[in-house]
């Protein structure tokens, strides 16, 4: 014979205080990637090259490297944090080492990559070779 639970909605839902931390914690909360932490990323596609977004707030581009190896970009970069006199309440700022890893096609100009740092977004663009770019075909009648 089973055991038969009564229905109670209210055991099931989530109280607003756990609501609203999971919320915070989810939009909040660096991404993680290979143990260390990330930021958010954005990549797109279009006929002629990937352009892959980053946002990396307060940063400058000298605590920015980036690298292709393998078809594989890597972004990696070094915050450092200044605590400032006094017990912390709230500390949320992020500090020490980051990096993402972005796997492309192999078919894509590496030549071509162009970086770019403006009011703390990254932006780097990824030409396609032009055999890895689409085409239209056209066919020829045969008699």
């Amino acid at each position: 014979m089973s055991n038969l639970m009564r229905l109670n909605p209210a055991r099931d839902m989530l109280t607003l205080r756990d609501a609203m931390n999971q919320l915070f914690n989810e939009s909040f909360v660096p991404s993680r990637e290979n143990g260390n932490w990330a930021f958010p990323l954005d990549l797109y596609e279009t006929e002629s090259n990937y352009t892959a977004r980053l946002v990396t707030p307060g940063l400058t581009v000298e605590q920015l490297e980036i690298n292709w190896e393998n078809s594989v970009l890597f972004v990696k970069g070094q915050i450092e944090y200044t605590q400032l006199e006094g017990r912390p309440l709230v500390q949320e700022q992020r500090s020490g080492t980051f990096s993402r890893a972005i796997q492309f096609p192999a078919s894509v100009n590496t030549e071509g990559i162009e970086a770019n740092l403006r009011d703390g977004i990254l932006t780097i663009v990824v030409p396609k070779n032009e055999t890895a770019r689409a085409k239209r075909i056209s066919i020829n009648t045969v008699s």
